[in-house]
């Protein structure tokens, strides 16, 4: 008989897929939450109703122990394998049936302080269930957080919950552990691109990331010596105000802005309040620190954050807007999250996120977010970098270089004086001095310069040539404006070519100044451009000394300019243009 495989059975292909698709809800309908538990109350006299998520609450940090109980839904009698699953307990409890030991996580004791994050997936004893009268069990849990929290229970089959069990510990083992791996990886790149650049914010984020990192794998770790939590809480007061303060920092950063000295100053004091405080008043400061000295440190940050993403929207800067806008949602949606973790408040109302979430802090899970937008403004800055280095190479080359190359063309074709050599030179080394810092230049119009340029060019033009100068509309573009200065150096290339290589016995230069925009054009009947293609606007057969027409155009395009080059034997007309 012919096998046939079962990918070519659409039916079992159907099947399987419908599985997946509805294996969460076939699990929903197979087993059973329980949101209530019955609380041994304050003062002794039996137990009260509570719904959960349950917060356990105390006035600061320490050993306490509290006594619950649930009961059982009646259907767990015909479960084949009965089981209980919580999805997060914390810090360890002992399970009872009828004064019986039945589950045991260690608990917190004196010496050792314990931390228990993975799910406990307990199986039932089913003889006992099927002949129980009264499906009640007893948990005594001793902690030593200021808060812990007592999630949603679920009973039901074993085999429906063990998948359940295995993402909670997913999310509470594995993901954590990757992700402080991760931010230690990120971590040792920031301290190595700060080292290697020299920038002193890249440094600190870096060590901030590593050390955030450590900390959240000391407080997953299954237990830490009592005599290390002071230590541990101080630490994570220290670094929870620095990772803070350098993510605002870095926030101004995407927007290419800083903090001023007071506000840098203010920021400091109040971040680094929190392990001040905590060094000075101790384990009774807990409540004032993790309500209003963290809840204020959070409302700053959102505030920055929402202030950058303004400043970013008016700016028209739309890849950092999108950006800042998925990092406001996600850092604060986790804040909120761990700050209501940490004060017992339920923020999100009766709908939370996660069952598998409820027990557990999620601010390291904003580390490798904070530190992919960290890589993102660090190759921002190489880019700015690049074309920083990209904008001194074209000014000294259209500045400095085409001077030059005009006080030699001067030198060949006739005989200037000692005062025009020098005047010329000292205007190159001016041409250097822009180059270098660009808020050097002179307050000239546009018009004014082009006027003075052609000038000083005729009167030394060999004989025959002639060089004229037409300026047309309003005269009202100021040499520090960016246009104004890319136009009159791409100008400076323009006559330098002509003059050099064109052999033209003409050479033109005309300013068109609008409302609309501003527009030049240097035309000349040479003998045109080498292999020049009208059409592709390039020069076919590149050489040498094809550099200077790239580079023109190079310049007009990082502006947003239009260059057009028309070349032929009877002559060359550069048009160069910028709307305003």
């Amino acid at each position: 008989m012919q096998k046939v495989h079962w990918l070519a059975k659409p039916r079992s292909w159907l099947a399987a897929g419908l599985m997946v698709l509805l294996s969460p809800v076939l699990a929903q309908a197979t087993t059973q939450s329980i949101d209530e538990i019955q609380w041994a109350r304050a003062d002794g006299q039996g137990f009260e109703t509570i719904e959960l998520p349950h917060f356990v609450e105390q006035d600061q940090s320490g050993l306490q122990q509290v006594r619950w109980r649930i009961r059982l839904p009646e259907a767990i009698k015909t479960a084949e394998l009965p089981t209980l699953l919580l999805p997060q307990p914390i810090q360890g409890f002992r399970l009872r049936w009828d004064g019986e030991l039945i589950h045991e996580l260690t608990p917190s004791d004196s010496s050792v302080l314990r931390h228990w994050y993975s799910p406990a997936l307990i199986q039932l004893p089913k003889s006992k269930i099927q002949n129980a009268q009264d499906l009640v069990l007893e948990f005594e849990q001793t902690g030593h957080l200021r808060t812990w929290v007592i999630a949603p229970l679920a009973v039901g089959e074993w085999q429906v919950l063990k998948p359940m069990a295995d993402r909670y510990a997913f999310v509470s083992d594995t993901l954590a552990t990757s992700v402080n791996v991760v931010c230690v990886l990120l971590g040792l790149f920031l301290l190595a691109v700060g080292r290697r650049l020299q920038l002193p914010l890249y440094q600190y984020s870096g060590w901030i990331a590593i050390l955030w990192s450590a900390l959240m794998g000391i407080a997953y770790t299954d237990s830490v010596p009592a005599v290390g939590w002071f230590v541990w809480r101080l630490s994570l007061y220290a670094i929870t105000g620095y990772l803070i303060y350098f993510q605002i920092r870095f926030n101004f950063a995407m927007e290419n802005q800083t903090l001023s000295h007071p506000l840098r100053w203010f920021l400091l004091i109040f971040l680094n309040a929190g392990w001040v405080t905590f060094v000075l008043m101790g384990r009774p400061a807990e409540v004032l620190l993790d309500t209003w000295w963290t809840g204020l440190a959070v409302a700053i940050y959102a505030l920055n954050l929402a202030w950058i993403l303004v400043s970013s929207i008016a700016r028209k800067h739309w890849r950092n807007t999108w950006a800042i806008l998925f990092f406001l949602t996600v850092s604060m949606s986790f804040a909120l999250h761990d700050y209501g973790m940490q004060t017992g408040l339920n923020l999100w109302g009766d709908q939370t996120v996660s069952d598998a979430f409820e027990p557990m802090y999620l601010t390291h899970l904003i580390l490798p977010v904070f530190l992919v937008m960290t890589l993102w403004l660090v190759g921002k800055d190489f880019i700015v970098l690049n074309q920083a280095q990209a904008r001194l190479v074209g000014d000294i080359h259209d500045g400095v270089g085409s001077r030059i190359n005009l006080l030699l063309w001067s030198l060949r074709t006739t005989q200037p004086t000692a005062t025009h050599i020098t005047h010329e030179l000292q205007r190159c080394v001016d041409e250097l001095r822009f180059a270098i810092n660009p808020a050097s230049a002179t307050h000239q119009t546009l018009h004014q310069a082009l006027s003075a340029l052609i000038d000083r060019l005729q009167a030394h033009a060999p004989p025959g040539l002639v060089l004229t100068y037409e300026h047309t509309g309003e005269s009202t573009q100021a040499m520090p404006s960016d246009i104004g200065l890319h136009l009159y150096k791409a100008v400076h290339e323009c006559l330098s070519n002509a003059l050099r290589h064109s052999c033209a016995s003409r050479i033109s230069v005309r300013l068109d100044q609008r409302n609309q925009g501003v527009e030049v054009s240097v035309s000349d009947n040479g003998r045109g451009i080498p292999r020049w293609s009208n059409e592709q606007q390039v020069q076919i057969d590149r050489s040498a000394s094809s550099l200077g027409l790239m580079g023109l155009r190079s310049r007009m395009q990082s502006r947003q300019g239009r260059c057009t080059i028309e070349s032929s034997a009877l002559g060359t007309h550069v048009r160069l243009a910028f709307d305003v």
